[in-house]
């Protein structure tokens, strides 16, 4: 991707750092399972909203 970016001269993105509220394994892989499920939760609300309204045009 940087070369792509430097060849049409443009500023590269900077990567983001991340702090997660967590001081043990335990604490994160309860954050990561609390993430994705919210992840899957939203696609899957999203795929039945688009597919209500196929089915509606």
């Amino acid at each position: 991707m940087a070369n792509v970016l430097n060849s049409y001269n443009e500023k590269l993105i900077l990567p983001c750092n991340y702090c997660f509220p967590v001081n043990t394994t335990e604490d994160f892989f309860e954050l990561a399972y609390t993430i994705t499920s919210v992840g899957f939760g939203a696609t899957l609300d999203l795929t039945s909203a688009l597919r209500l309204r196929i089915l509606c045009s």
